[in-house]
């Protein structure tokens, strides 16, 4: 089974990235009336930037969206606001006869940066259905990593290099459960099929499960509920930090506290690539009973007590968590 184990390495986090958003491009396939595009946009965004900094361990340096922003019902001015006031540079980019101009501006800037910023490390792709692949094998042969966060991945990427087909990342999954299932929504509406439903990670679920026993490792589980549930993979690295703040030492170590929730089925853990390193998320169990216990009663009172907690808390050290695999 595989296990977690912990290293106390620290890597110095000066990978740096620009991030290049298809703004237009992706503002088609997002909001459904009740939230404005640009809104759901800068969201994604912001969970992007998180997931570089904490899984990826980039520094995103330099944010630019391209597009002409007609595409957001709240107006053009107001959404180009809102980007800037995001920490975004907003690239606008007239859309003639072709609504592709916004990508031709992405993937000329892109170019550019790739000769004027030896500094960067990773170029980072946001889009809806747009795949780039051309400037995907562009900047792979200059040696940069690069990443596509694209809302619609392509359906097969057969007779493309193993290098490029990795390089995508489905973005939906940066979404809140409400946003995602909107954008199936509206891919349903507009096309009749949803071209980028992928196969949901509760199909890879355990087969064998066993009550949670242990109470510390409940309080986990609840944890996991209350602060990630809105997530379908929760990011481990930030996970065994909020278990070291929040949870009492006497539950135990945070990793063996997962590797017994593990163990019961309650949950799974995967690798995922990254930069420069690999990295691990943790998948709850949908089907466990434990599990449909604790959603079941989470709208009500926690029975945490204010005694559970320690007065005070030691800045936890960062740890690399990795596999160990105990299989025979």
């Amino acid at each position: 089974m595989a296990r977690l184990k912990s290293s106390h390495a620290s890597e110095k986090n000066d990978n740096h990235a620009v991030v290049l958003v298809d703004f237009d491009n992706l503002a088609q396939l997002l909001g459904d009336g009740q939230r404005n595009q640009h809104q759901v946009v800068l969201d994604l965004v912001s969970e992007l930037r998180r997931y570089l900094t904490e899984e990826l361990r980039l520094t995103p340096v330099h944010l630019l969206a391209f597009g002409d922003f007609t595409t957001c019902e709240a107006g053009v001015g107001v959404a180009m606001e809102a980007v800037a006031a995001a920490g975004i540079e907003p690239r606008y980019v007239q859309t003639g006869m072709d609504d592709n101009d916004p990508a031709m501006g992405l993937a000329i800037q892109a170019t550019e940066l790739l000769q004027s910023r030896p500094d960067l490390s990773a170029f980072v792709v946001v889009s809806g259905d747009n795949w780039y692949v051309p400037l995907v094998q562009h900047l792979q042969r200059a040696g940069k990593f690069v990443l596509v966060a694209a809302v619609d991945l392509p359906q097969s990427m057969s007779g493309v290099a193993s290098e490029v087909s990795d390089a995508f990342l489905n973005a939906r999954y940066l979404l809140d459960t409400q946003d995602r299932a909107a954008v199936t929504r509206k891919r349903q509406i507009t096309t009749g099929t949803d071209r980028a439903a992928s196969p949901s990670p509760q199909t890879r679920a355990p087969s064998t499960l066993k009550s949670v026993d242990d109470r510390g490792a409940m309080r986990g589980l609840e944890l996991i509920e209350e602060y990630f549930g809105q997530y379908e993979e929760v990011y481990l690295t930030p996970l065994l930090r909020k278990m070291s703040e929040l949870l009492p030492d006497a539950d135990g170590e945070p990793k063996d506290l997962v590797n017994t929730l593990q163990d019961a089925g309650a949950v799974w853990l995967e690798k995922r690539r990254g930069f420069p390193y690999d990295y691990t998320i943790l998948v709850v169990n949908d089907e466990h009973p434990d599990v449909k216990e604790v959603r079941a009663s989470s709208d009500d009172d926690s029975d945490y007590e204010p005694d559970d907690y320690p007065d005070s808390y030691e800045e936890p050290v960062e740890d690399d968590h990795e596999y160990e695999d105990t299989r025979a």
